[in-house]
């Protein structure tokens, strides 16, 4: 009996994930429906499922559930290598919520909490590559804006939606 539980434990997950559709972001299309940015399929419908990346090794660069076109439920980026670089979650298209970070090698690095997207509020925590704490950080309920700042950037994220990002928190740029 013990073993049964424990092949289901080992299984079920596998299974459950094995029912959401999944697609290449290079197969899906945003676009603006409605006033909201929406991931669409093949056949130019909301897509509801799995969406990734790969490098050209294979491996994952990204994986991201979606509902009905729009990011919701669990993130995660990926290393070249194969490694987990970040898994967080989206609501409603927003990096939004609980975030782990960790190094190349797998220890994890920092953790905390995303607001708007990306903006780091509340307490994190940051740890060195044996998994000590090195220091915890209070960024208060308006956050800290440099992960926003570096996609901006890189070119990642477009003037105006870095804007309204920063308009929503209170912070004012040239």
């Amino acid at each position: 009996m013990k073993t049964i539980i424990l092949l289901l434990a080992c299984i079920l997950p596998c299974m459950l994930n094995a029912q959401k559709r999944e697609l290449s972001m290079k197969k899906a299309k945003g676009e603006y429906v409605n006033g909201k940015y929406l991931y669409l399929d093949q056949e130019d419908q909301p897509f509801s499922g799995i969406l990734y990346a790969k490098y050209p090794n294979g491996n994952f660069i990204s994986r991201q559930n979606f509902e009905n076109g729009l990011g919701n439920g669990t993130w995660t980026n990926y290393y070249e290598n194969g490694n987990i670089k970040e898994v967080g979650t989206y609501d409603n298209n927003k990096v939004k919520g609980p975030i782990k970070k960790y190094n190349e090698q797998g220890a994890m690095i920092a953790e905390g909490t995303y607001d708007e997207w990306r903006v780091r509020v509340g307490q994190w925590t940051y740890y060195d590559s044996k998994g000590y704490i090195v220091r915890i950080e209070d960024y208060g309920k308006k956050g800290d804006y440099r992960d926003v700042e570096a996609y901006y950037n890189t070119g990642q994220i477009s003037k105006m939606w870095y804007d309204d990002i920063m308009k929503r928190k209170e912070v004012f740029i040239d």
